[in-house]
């Protein structure tokens, strides 16, 4: 028989890893922006 706790891990596990997907796609974007705008950067430098 589970336990209030082991029952309410799995959930926790689900949520923390919906948690991180989601901002992980959002600070994927923002790193390839900067890396982008970096790209031009040195671009601009070299013209």
């Amino acid at each position: 028989m589970l336990t209030k706790g082991d029952e309410s891990r799995p959930y926790n596990f689900a949520s923390i890893i919906f948690f991180l997907d989601k901002h992980l796609a959002v600070f994927t974007i923002f790193i390839s922006r900067l890396t982008t705008s970096r790209k031009y950067a040195q671009n601009e430098r070299v013209l």
